[in-house]
């Protein structure tokens, strides 16, 4: 084990057995007294494991060199507790410094339980810390010092006396003297207890060793043996290296002997401790001992803690396992192999891993390896875990890697197979839970069990990079020109491995496996994006697709679309996939050529090889690549040939002339002075003939691709693996050869396909000629061929998909708006009738996301069969042709993750670098230190500061200037710790002088900057020609406007980056931006008319940029797809469906699992993410098909894109550990993000709102999170904070703010009535106001801006408001307009006069239009009535220019202008414009701005993303109706309870009975918010808790009313005698209980 984690582990040592004790007296200051006094009092902690009451026992102060012996065992303390007590203590006396007392410390939190654990209450004490104080490692009062000033006087950086350490040791060695030798060694071993391993490295350990080996050998001494055994434990824990001073002094005999015979079982324990740090490096010296025999024998009579200790240990001996230990192994199997079936995960897996490590040394013995699986039952356990669905992810893995250990031996791989091996790893892929953490190892033991493909049949994805460019070569077969004398490698005719035999002598084995795993792979590869995985999933089936014999094949793929699999495969940018989906169409031509040569043409196939190959069959003109290339290696081996021969033949004219000055110096030289002078190469005569140079390969450039080819002028950045381009081009114009020459004589397009085409056709006639009478046919004949076997592809290329969006979108001279929607009714009706044929099922059907922690599931099992319409079928049906040609562009990180990874990436993306601007009309020139995740808009004022600074120094063209972005109110940390705690700061907010009044707002003036979402700038950047708009980061900027593939590889440090700036054009001051929302009149037009224009006039393509390539077909299926979604959600404007408040389709029918692994791919990546990279078409998709990602997966979006860098971190990390059924050793690191808070303490009385106006607008704005608290209370935490945004949400409804229209009919108390809420039936909308000069007043901009601010920090920090928004508000926020129909949700009453309003204006027009007679039009005008009643004249209504019920005024004058029938309409069109547009506008605008100043990248656009039921809930939290067994699994029982104890049966009884109102009561008296969060009450976080509430003695449990802790969702519940004292008590609390946070 490293010496780092040793140290670490110091510091969880649970083996100090010392008992703290007041035996010996020592000088104390006043502060250590009362450490002393405390110590004594909690001083008994856990038992020993030793269960001799005989044995003798130490009592050790360690703060003493004293160490005592009595008779009687007493319990021994851990070292673990030790240390931790300091740390109490070490708080106790920094609050004693600052004369706090101990009570008022405690009393701090609202949430303090009697039955909360030590642990609890230290994280609660340090929550409670309003001053941000906290301990740090380092400081005067840390553990540390402490130590230092208690223990033995070891400072920081220094070594012991040597003195100290001689006459310890002299005292270790005195055996004459027992109590002298017991003293040395309990002082020693404190000593060492609380040193470091720098300390001890100079204490010249060696010297301690023998003598303690010799004290543990004092078989009647039982103190000194478990004394030295203690010391040496500690020594090998803090200083590794002394292991190795304990091995050469024999102490592995030693420490054995005491396992081997076990005398005193706490001894033992201790001796196994030592032997586990031994087991690292010398785990063949302890198998060698017996350890691992003898360990494992007593196993039993240890604790549960030592028995993982010893499993543990025995993992680390079996790395020593050889093949000569098969006896000793055969004989402690069973021991192992028994704790498969432990209940604890941690032996389970420790176990396995030792099973692991036994069975490689035999992987190629079979027998043996089968006798060792036989003897401990290895493959039937193994099976029996993985068919236990609660068996934890790690768990899981172990497992597989066990099973693809033995794998590899013939006998158990069979014996695997038939033990249903493949069923269960299928299950363990289809399961709907996260298994990508183990989907690694279930695909190596897949291929374990397959035999291995012969190199001459080698997929592609299985070659290295150089084989794959040698491809094509190899497949010309040209040999070089001396092949005969190059020896050919020897053929093995095992190649495929032992079990390729196997599989041709019981081909039933590869069917079952083929039938089981084939589809689940198929799906997997749909929506898995690791180029790993998907590489190894495609060796998977090409192997079995090699093996498989026809008849075979023709079973296993008689239900998989296998050829839309390949055609998807071969649309893709990645070669490997292409070149391996080219082999196995091959494979299949020619095992299956009678059943695949009509589905290669239907699903595409043949269509794909066309595109790559870029020849048409057999053209003459066109030369297939392979000739070309033949030519080519022929004419490169020639000359490779020519050039070797002639540099043999100059090899040996040169070795002849040389051998000839040889012989010519030795004729004229004598033998010593040749000796002496002529160097052993001279001497040398070297044989001509047997000079030759060696055959090299040339390289030979590939030829070019045919200009047909998809691939011809591709780039390599645009292509994965690039070096296959050439042979998948020459193998396409193969096959497509091989292909024609099958089917020359075969008709192969289906009739479908033709089908398709002409009703098309008439479709788009139809829209040209509408006097077609067949349409209702035509209709039907298109739903019924679309579902009697259209494939994808014939589905796309007969042109059907671009034919039914002109169909339903468009109109012409010939085709009005109202004809069109006659046409749109037809298609609904008849595609919503019920559909009775067979469901499909699609590769793409039944598929998990690959989503990290987010599994989207979608099912056939969903869907009710005698339900199914053709729209569901054809809604499926476009989703899978969605999925088999979209080609959004996925290119991520396959190592940084929001998990892993972060601190390297916020490093780089927190550098500064330098920025040199350029003006490009004067080529003045600017330089700045910016830094990445500068906007656009900062470098433009930062270019504005430079240039005033050139103006006034006058003498400098170059200014440098920075500003750095905010990363304080965070901290990353990536190690092992959990230590960290942020500095939480407390602002006090000053108490208001006056009661409720709202004077505060007339004065306070939010700053101008604050006032508008962009920031006026003089200045814009340009980067390569290019505008950068103004809240783009730099970063982001520099990326998408280069060529680089990934954020990861763009570099800004290295050298000065360059842009170009110029100044801004004069723009019109009309605001423009898309908050300016604009609302037209629509009185002419029906609601249906208006809901369909929305759906269908919009201009889809024009949303994605021809830069992304994004494929014209998959855009058009968008389309199509958004349509259809829009019909099904606007289901009641249809006739058909009778005004049913239902959608045509559920939403799960909508959702597209591969695109949401892939936004969540993308979002999951720190450069993209941090530096805002996303691309464009997600943030499209988004906003316009919402609908293909689940409600999570959006919400998800949302707060990673807006929330800032931080949150984005800790979301990512709360969902990780929502979703793990198990924390791993990994999940148990420290906290990855920790945010600091940012404690408010204000007053809850006079006048809150104000005191909270305050703390929002004036205070300085703060990314940390706001916990608020309230003056004179105890509470703290999320309870106070929840109750802060429940009464200012009040506060904001109060009928004094006059901000909300207010529905109330009644007599009005002026003073009673500015404390009463606003009533609305439809909920909260801004009452209408005419403002002067249009200009906003100061108070309604102030507390709007307020409220957005507020809904902002709100939505930020993941709290609940009560404001009940109207539908019509959250359409404004989110920037929608508001037509004259969504005044029925402003104002039902209203709505219904305008109506009958509306039908008097439409008669008028009737009349005008259809009657000639002037004096008939006259009368028939003045006999007019409302709702034709004859009775009631407009003019009796007696109605002006201005707003009903107010004395606003539409027009100037407009008290004076009565409404007549000939202006009404134009009154209407004036009234409907002001109620939904001009009245409202301005104090929705500035609820926008404050709502934008708290989010990041545009935070109000993104609301888009959500329905208005989603905004709302996201906002204010959800309703839900509660059930039995809803109830039992969102709550907890703990403390007391269960589930089936009684009170809580009763609890559940009365919150089943609950009325809205009492419901409410009761979750904000439990959680602090009245409303619970979006997703119900399973989404509490955390968990609704029920714990028992104890009386005191004597007394009744209904004496005693319910208390809460709202920070932690605890109910404490006394045991009631019946169901009705339980609801009196309960509500008797919810009732007094409110406004105040007190001890419970």
């Amino acid at each position: 084990m490293p010496s780092d984690k040793r140290k670490r582990k110091n510091k969880n040592n649970k083996n100090n057995n010392n008992t703290i004790t007041k035996e010996k007296k020592v000088k104390f200051s006043e502060e250590n007294k009362y450490l002393q006094q405390t110590n004594s009092n909690n001083n008994t902690i856990g038992n020993s494991s030793s269960s001799n009451n005989n044995s003798n026992y130490l009592l050790v102060n360690p703060f003493s060199t004293t160490t005592y012996c009595t008779q009687k065992p007493q319990p021994i303390k851990s070292f673990e507790l030790f240390i931790k007590r300091i740390k109490e203590k070490t708080r106790t006396l920094k609050q004693l410094k600052k004369n706090k007392s101990i009570s008022n410390f405690k009393n701090r939190t609202d949430y303090q339980s009697e039955e909360s654990s030590s642990e609890e209450e230290d994280q609660m004490s340090d929550s409670s810390n309003n001053s941000g104080e906290q301990i740090v490692q380092g400081s005067p009062s840390s553990l540390e010092n402490i130590i230092q000033s208690y223990g033995y006087g070891i400072s920081r950086g220094q070594g012991i006396e040597q003195e100290r350490i001689e006459t310890i040791l002299e005292g270790l060695k005195d055996d004459s003297n027992d109590i002298r030798q017991l003293d040395a060694v309990s002082e020693l071993c404190n000593l060492v207890s609380v040193s470091n391993e720098s300390t001890l490295s100079r204490m010249q350990v060696d010297k301690f060793v023998p003598p303690l080996l010799d004290l543990l050998q004092r078989m009647e001494n039982y103190d000194l043996m478990v004394f030295s055994a203690r010391t040496l434990n500690f020594l090998m824990d803090i200083f590794p290296a002394s292991c190795s001073y304990v091995v050469s002094g024999g102490g592995i005999n030693v420490l054995a002997s005491k396992i081997l015979v076990i005398e005193y079982i706490d001894l033992a324990e201790i001796a196994l401790q030592c032997i586990e740090h031994l087991s690292h490096q010398y785990a063949q010296a302890l198998l060698q001992e017996g350890v691992l025999m003898a360990s494992l024998t007593y196993i039993d009579f240890f604790s549960m803690s030592m028995q993982k200790k010893i499993l543990k240990i025995a993992s680390n001996l079996c790395k020593a396992v050889k093949n000569s230990n098969y006896d000793m192994i055969c004989d402690v199997l069973p021991s192992i192999s028994r704790f498969l079936s432990s209940s604890e995960t941690p032996m389970i897996e420790n176990a396995i891993v030792c099973l692991t490590r036994i069975v490689n040394p035999f992987v190629h013995d079979e027998d043996k390896l089968e006798q060792i699986c036989n003897n401990s039952s290895l493959i039937e356990q193994s099976v029996e875990l993985l068919s236990n669905d609660k068996l934890p992810k790690s768990t899981i893995s172990h497992v597989l890697r066990l099973l693809k250990t033995i794998a590899y031996s013939k006998k158990t791989a069979i014996n695997l197979h038939e033990k249903g091996i493949v069923m269960l790893l299928s299950g363990l892929i289809s399961q709907d839970r996260s298994y990508h953490d183990y989907l690694p190892d279930i695909l190596s033991l897949l291929q374990a069990l397959l035999p291995r493909i012969p190199r001459t049949h080698e997929l592609v994805c299985q070659m290295s990079h150089a084989n794959r460019k040698k491809l094509l070569a190899r497949m010309t077969g040209v040999k070089p020109p001396n092949s005969d004398s190059i020896p050919e490698p020897p053929q093995n005719s095992n190649e495929g491995g032992k079990l390729a035999s196997v599989f041709e002598e019981q081909p039933y084995l590869l069917q079952n496996m083929s039938e089981v795993i084939l589809e689940p792979l198929i799906t997997l590869f749909s929506s898995n994006h690791n180029e790993h995985i998907a590489g190894t999933i495609l060796q998977i089936i090409g192997t079995i697709l090699h093996y498989s014999s026809p008849e075979v094949l023709t079973e296993s793929l008689r239900n998989i679309p296998f050829s839309t699999f390949l055609a998807s495969l071969l649309a893709s940018d990645d070669l490997l996939k292409v070149g391996t989906a080219l082999q196995m169409v091959e494979t299949l031509s020619i095992k299956l050529s009678e059943i695949f040569d009509s589905y290669f043409l239907r699903e595409g196939v043949i269509n794909q090889i066309k595109k790559i190959g870029g020849r048409e069959p057999h053209d003459q003109k066109e030369e297939l690549m392979l000739e070309k290339m033949k030519k080519k290696i022929k004419e490169a081996y020639q000359k490779a040939e020519k050039e070797r021969k002639e540099k043999e033949e100059k090899m040996k004219k040169d070795a002849i002339e040389k051998n000839k000055r040889i012989q010519e110096k030795k004729e004229k030289v004598n033998v010593k002075e040749e000796n002496s002078s002529s160097s052993s190469e001279e001497e040398t005569i070297v044989d001509p003939e047997t000079i030759s140079v060696a055959w090299t390969e040339p390289y030979v450039e590939p030829p070019k691709v045919p200009k047909a080819s998809k691939y011809s002028g591709k780039q390599k950045s645009n292509l994965k693996n690039f070096e296959l381009v050439s042979f998948v081009v020459t193998k396409a114009q193969l096959l497509l050869d091989e292909y024609t020459d099958r089917t020359k004589e075969s008709k192969m397009e289906s009739p479908n396909a033709l089908k398709l085409k002409d009703i098309g056709q008439k479709l788009v006639d139809f829209v040209e000629n509408p006097s077609i009478v067949e349409e209702e046919d035509i209709i039907k004949d298109l739903r019924e061929v679309i579902f009697e076997g259209v494939s994808n592809y014939e589905l796309l290329n007969s042109n059907i998909i671009h034919s039914i969006l002109v169909y339903l979108s468009k109109i012409n001279g010939k085709t009005t708006s109202s004809i069109r929607m006659q046409r749109i009714f037809l298609f609904c009706k008849l595609f919503d009738s019920e559909y009775k044929g067979k469901i499909s099922i699609s590769p793409y059907r039944r598929r998990r996301s690959s989503v990290s922690e987010l599994a989207t599931f979608i099912s056939t099992n969903d869907i009710d069969p005698t339900k199914v319409t053709y729209l569901a079928e054809f809604v499926r049906k476009l989703q899978d042709v969605l999925t088999s040609v979209e080609n959004f562009n996925l290119n991520v990180s396959e190592t940084n993750s929001l998990i892993t990874g972060i601190s390297t990436v916020l490093n780089k993306l927190m550098k500064g670098f330098t920025l040199s601007l350029t003006n490009k009309d004067t080529n003045q020139t600017v330089q700045i230190t910016v830094y990445p995740l500068n906007t656009v808009k900062e470098v433009c004022s930062m270019i504005e500061e430079s240039l005033a600074k050139q103006n006034n120094e006058n003498n400098e063209e170059t200014v440098e200037t920075t500003t750095r972005n905010d990363t304080s109110y965070f901290h990353v940390d990536e190690s092992e710790e959990d230590d960290y705690v942020g500095p939480n700061n407390t602002v006090e907010i000053e108490t208001p002088q006056q009661e409720r009044n709202y004077e505060f707002l007339n004065n306070a003036e939010v700053d101008e900057e604050e006032k508008t979402e962009d920031e006026k700038t003089e200045f814009e950047l340009l980067y390569n020609g290019k505008k950068l708009l103004g809240d783009m980061y730099i970063f982001e900027a520099f990326f998408k406007f280069s060529n680089h593939q990934h954020p990861s590889s763009l570099n800004l440090w290295d050298s000065t980056q360059n842009m170009n700036f110029v100044k801004k054009e004069s723009t019109n001051d009309m605001d423009t931006s898309e908050d300016n929302i604009s609302t037209e009149s629509l009185l002419n037009k029906t609601k249906e008319e208006i809901v369909l224009e929305r759906i269908l006039d919009f201009n889809f393509l024009l949303l994605f940029k021809k830069e992304e390539g994004i494929d014209n077909d998959a855009i058009e299926i968008l389309e199509l797809l958004r349509i259809m979604h829009g019909l099904s959600k606007n289901a009641p404007i249809l006739p058909h469906t009778e005004g049913v408040l239902k959608p045509l389709l559920p939403p799960r029918e909508f959702i597209n699992p591969r695109l949401a692994s892939k936004l969540v791919r993308f979002i999951q990546d720190p450069y993209y993410l941090f530096g805002h990279c996303l691309p464009d078409w997600i943030s499209v998709l988004m906003e316009h098909c919402h609908f293909l990602f689940t409600t999570e997966i959006r919400t998800l979006y949302f707060d990673l894109t807006t929330k800032g860098i931080a949150r984005a971190i800790q979301t990512i990390q709360s969902r990780q550990t929502k979703t793990n059924d198990l924390i791993n050793h990994h999940q148990r690191r420290g906290r990855l993000i920790h945010i600091n808070k940012q404690k408010i303490k204000l007053a809850r009385e006079p006048n809150l709102l104000e005191s909270a106006y305050k703390a929002l607008i004036h205070e300085n704005p703060t990314k940390r999170v706001l916990e608020f608290e309230f003056k004179d209370e105890i509470g703290t935490g999320q309870g106070p904070t929840m109750e802060f945004f429940t009464i200012v949400s009040k506060e904001l409804q109060l009928v004094g703010l006059d901000i909300f229209k207010d529905d109330f009919v009644g007599e009005v108390d002026i003073k009673s009535d500015n404390e009463r809420l606003v009533e609305t039936k439809t909920g909260l909308y801004p009452k209408l106001k005419k403002y002067n000069d249009g200009k906003i007043d100061t108070k309604d901009f102030n507390v709007f801006y307020f409220m957005g601010k507020f809904i902002g920090r709100a939505v930020l920090d993941g709290r609940i408001l009560d404001l009940p928004f109207s539908d019509a508000l959250l359409k404004l926020m989110r920037g929608d307009e508001l037509t004259y129909y969504d005044i029925e949700n402003i104002d039902p009453t209203l709505f219904q006069q305008l109506e009958r309003l509306n039908k008097m204006i439409k008669r008028y027009k009737e009349i005008k239009t259809t009657v000639d007679d002037i004096e008939e039009q006259k009368k028939l005008i003045d006999e007019m009535t409302l709702d034709n009643d004859g009775k009631t004249k407009l003019e009796y209504l007696c109605m002006t220019f201005t707003v009903i019920g107010t004395d606003i005024e539409l027009v100037d004058g407009g008290k004076d202008k009565d409404v007549t029938i000939e202006n009404l309409e134009e009154y209407l069109n004036l009234l409907i414009r002001f109620i939904t547009k001009d009245g409202v506008i301005q104090q929705v605008n500035a609820l926008r701005s404050g709502f934008n100043s708290i989010f990041q990248n545009g935070g109000i656009q993104k609301l888009r993303i959500f329905t208005i039921k989603e905004l709302s809930d996201l906002l204010v939290g959800c309703d839900e109706e509660w059930t039995e067994e809803l109830l039992l699994d969102a709550t907890k029982s703990d403390h007391g309870y269960t589930h089936s104890s009684r009170a809580v049966k009763l609890l559940f009884k009365v919150m089943l009975t609950m009325t809205p109102t009492e419901k409410r009561d009761f979750l904000r008296f439990v959680t602090g918010a009245p409303r619970l969060p979006a997703g119900g009450i399973r989404s509490l976080r955390p968990k609704l808790t029920i714990v028992l509430k104890k009386p005191e003695s004597g007394k009744s449990p209904d004496q005693y009313l319910p208390s809460v802790m709202t920070c932690t969702n605890y109910l404490k519940l006394p045991e009631y005698s019946n169901e009705q004292v339980l609801r009196e008590q309960l509500f008797k609390a919810i009732s007094e209980g409110q406004n105040a946070f007190l001890l419970s």
